[in-house]
């Protein structure tokens, strides 16, 4: 079994409007929530790829029933924990214009601060967990002392030997330097924005990372290649398409594939190719609806060394 640990769970309204009402808004056709925030990306490709996945975050309110309802739904085993803040609702619209082109826009929720209790509550949940193979930290957190929560979920996730993801949103690579993660996905703007942060030059960090027990640094860049920063040296993947290069959910789905290889003893390299292949399918699902194992490993042989 794969976890993944979202330090941000949320739900989604999804929301189908017509035209204006009366009171100058737009009338709402029909409207349902689904499972979100981060994670959930990760998550979904691991069961499309027919693995099973235990999800666990923090979550608080009265809508979390409806959060863990649709976590089933899609047959994603949920550990979710009991916090005091609300689970954070994000809108998401969809519309038509006048030329009946169908337009998305995506409204954020207020982000839930988790307690220092609860955070250790986390870390302690995703430690229990038996039989895991591997696991994925994704997103970021409001919350201090998440951070923290983060790199001990990384320590101790490493000290039984278990491969570890991380896909941060920001600069917690920076504090998370010094606990050696095993792999990291980010995109290059973080990773500036972090070290610039951090007052640190990318060779200090680097040789903290690595000396650190740190594997991989696998960052992306809009249209720009992936990169991939090991000990031995920097290397590039080109994906089959451009499209998945940037994006959060490319980003994600980008580390579950990296992650479900590493479990399956692949080396970095290899395994980095094949999470830029899951990248790209995770691009066209969005795009074309579909996501399957065919499909990836189809976009994976397409990966090529630059």
């Amino acid at each position: 079994m794969l976890a993944v640990v979202s330090l941000q769970p949320a739900l989604v309204r999804v929301e189908f409007l017509g035209g204006l009402s009366e009171d100058g808004g737009h009338e709402v056709l029909a409207a349902h929530f689904e499972a979100g925030g981060y994670g959930l990306t990760a998550a979904r490709l691991l069961r499309a790829l027919g693995q099973p996945v235990v999800f666990i975050g923090l979550a608080g309110g009265p809508m979390v029933e409806l959060l863990c309802e649709g976590l089933r739904d899609e047959r994603i085993e949920e550990r979710l924990l009991d916090a005091e803040a609300a689970l954070p609702t994000i809108v998401r619209q969809h519309s038509w214009d006048g030329t009946g082109r169908l337009v998305s826009r995506t409204f954020p929720g207020v982000p839930a601060r988790a307690s220092g209790d609860e955070l250790c509550r986390l870390v302690a949940g995703v430690d229990a967990l038996d039989e895991v193979d591997g696991i994925i930290v994704c997103g970021e957190s409001p919350s201090a002392g998440s951070d923290f929560a983060a790199r001990e979920i990384v320590r101790r996730a490493k000290r039984r030997a278990i491969p570890v993801v991380m896909q941060p949103d920001g600069g917690i690579i920076v504090e998370g330097a010094a606990g050696g993660p095993g792999h990291v996905v980010l995109r290059r703007r973080c990773y500036v924005e972090a070290l610039e942060s951090g007052g640190l030059r990318e060779e200090a960090l680097l040789e903290r990372l690595f000396d650190a027990g740190g594997e991989s640094l696998v960052i992306t860049n809009g249209p720009e290649l992936v990169e991939v920063i090991t000990p031995s040296g920097r290397e590039f993947a080109q994906p089959a398409t451009a499209s998945d290069r940037g994006g959060e959910s490319a980003r994600e789905a980008l580390a579950a594939g990296l992650l479900l290889k590493l479990a399956d003893g692949w080396d970095t390299w290899a395994a980095v190719c094949y999470g830029v292949g899951a990248g790209t399918a995770q691009t066209q699902k969005e795009v074309h609806g579909r996501l399957s194992l065919a499909e990836v490993d189809g976009f994976y042989s397409q990966v090529r060394k630059v």
